[in-house]
């Protein structure tokens, strides 16, 4: 049994709900977290007793690039990535 396995039977015991609730409640906070990210700009977010989460400059950096690849070979339309290249260059210069 995986570690998040354990922590989620022992809260489904102790709280009396089910187990798949308890599944959709701490990954719903994970794709939240996830979702604000791409929709603000690639912020930095802070969950307590978690921690900072942010993303670093070598990442956009890398996402840059994947995106000038994918237009090249044809993969994305050009107006789509160029749209996306100016949203993560603009996150990039916040750094």
């Amino acid at each position: 049994m995986r570690p998040d396995e354990k922590i989620i039977k022992k809260l489904s015991e102790e709280m009396g709900i089910p187990r798949p609730v308890i599944t959709h409640i701490i990954s719903h906070q994970f794709n939240y977290v996830r979702q604000s990210m791409e929709d603000g700009l690639l912020d930095n977010i802070l969950l307590h007793n978690f921690g900072t989460f942010k993303v670093k400059k070598q990442r956009i950096d890398a996402l840059i690039r994947s995106l000038i690849r994918k237009i090249r070979n044809g993969t994305i339309d050009k107006e789509e990535g160029k749209a996306e290249i100016r949203k993560l260059w603009t996150a990039r210069k916040k750094k």
